[in-house]
């Protein structure tokens, strides 16, 4: 079997938590950086590190482009994006795959149908109409499918009997 190696395109608790596991699971750890965290536990519980950039997000952990680098770079055979960042572009995990590096996460078909279906659920009439009134549900009842977004969404504004 190949020597797996995995770099995690995040930083602190988030990649310090998917360093622990990775380790666990045998992988060799790859860190990444900007100037501002040289020195955070991530990078030194990591097996390895590479430096992003400055500490900027937009010029490190959201750069795509030396996010891949750093991929290729390293001879990672997997990246993990974490959450936030890039975690939920399309077009990096699209760039990681061609690259012939495993993604870590949801194809970039996916991501873009998520973020898609997101956005048309926040901006549906329904969910505006139910943001602009007060809402009483009597415990039972039946409010059908969009019922527990309903209870999420308008926690604030619910009375259950």
């Amino acid at each position: 079997m190949k020597n797996k190696r995995i770099l995690v395109a995040n930083r602190g608790e988030i990649a310090l938590r998917i360093i622990r596991s990775a380790k666990e699971l045998g992988l060799r750890t790859i860190a990444v950086y900007s100037d501002i965290d040289k020195e955070s536990l991530h990078v030194k519980k990591a097996d390895e590190s590479i430096h992003l950039g400055p500490s900027l997000p937009a010029e490190s952990y959201r750069n795509l482009k030396r996010l891949v680098e750093a991929a290729v770079n390293t001879e990672a055979d997997l990246v993990h994006p974490g959450y936030g960042f890039l975690a939920e572009n399309a077009d990096f995990a699209k760039a990681i795959q061609r690259k012939r590096i495993t993604w870590i996460g949801p194809s970039p078909k996916t991501i873009r149908s998520m973020g898609d279906k997101i956005e048309s659920r926040i901006s549906s009439d329904i969910f505006d109409k139910l943001l602009s009134m007060p809402l009483l549900l009597v415990q039972g009842e039946n409010i059908g499918r969009y019922g527990r977004s309903i209870q999420s969404i308008s926690a604030l504004r619910i009375t259950l009997i």
